[in-house]
C-alpha cells in the first residue's frame, strides 16, 4: 500500500473556514503554570478569521488561560458511532486566547454566536460571571479522511 502524506488529506484554507464556520462545538486545551493539560467541550463562533466561546471566569479553564494564553481548539466530525473512519474531517486550531469583553468586533460575534446556538435573547450570553474569549489563530493542522486516494488504504 503507498503511503499516504498528510499534506493530501488537508483540508485547504477555504475548507478549514467553510468547516469551522460550519459547526458550533469544539474541544478547547488550556494548560496553566503547572503545565497540566486541561481539555473541555464548548460552543463556539468562527468570526472574522478567530474561535469566539463565553465562558465562566473562575473555571479551572478560564484560570488556565489568565495564566497561559496557548491553547489548541479542535473540531472534528465523522467520529459518531456507526460512521467509518473514511468520514473523518477535523480541524486543531492553534493560538493564543485573550479575554475580548472590550474588543471592537464582539457585538458581532456575539451576534454571529447566537444565531448559531439558536439563543433569542442577548441575556443568555451577558453574564457578570462569565468573559468572552477569542482565540486568535497562528497555525493549523487539518485533516479529511475522505480525501484518501482510491487503492491506498486497505480498509477504505
Amino acid at each position: 500500500m503507498p503511503y499516504v502524506s498528510r499534506k493530501d488529506i488537508a483540508l485547504t484554507r477555504e475548507e478549514v473556514d467553510d468547516f469551522l464556520r460550519g459547526n458550533v462545538w469544539g474541544r478547547l486545551a488550556t494548560a496553566g503554570l503547572d503545565l497540566e493539560p486541561h481539555l473541555t467541550p464548548l460552543g463556539y463562533v468562527y468570526y472574522d478569521g478567530a474561535i469566539w466561546f463565553h465562558g465562566l471566569r473562575s473555571s479551572r479553564r478560564g484560570r488556565q488561560i489568565a495564566e497561559n494564553p496557548k491553547v489548541a481548539f479542535l473540531v472534528d466530525d465523522g467520529v459518531a458511532p456507526g460512521d467509518h473512519y473514511t468520514q473523518r474531517r477535523g480541524v486543531i486550531v492553534y493560538g493564543r486566547c485573550r479575554i475580548a469583553n472590550d474588543d471592537p468586533h464582539l457585538e458581532a460575534a456575539r451576534a454571529a454566536y447566537m444565531r448559531g446556538m439558536g439563543m433569542t435573547t442577548v441575556e443568555e450570553v451577558q453574564r457578570r460571571t462569565h468573559d468572552w474569549c477569542r482565540i486568535d489563530v497562528d497555525r493549523v493542522s487539518s485533516w479529511d479522511f475522505r480525501k484518501i486516494p482510491a487503492g491506498s488504504d486497505r480498509k477504505a
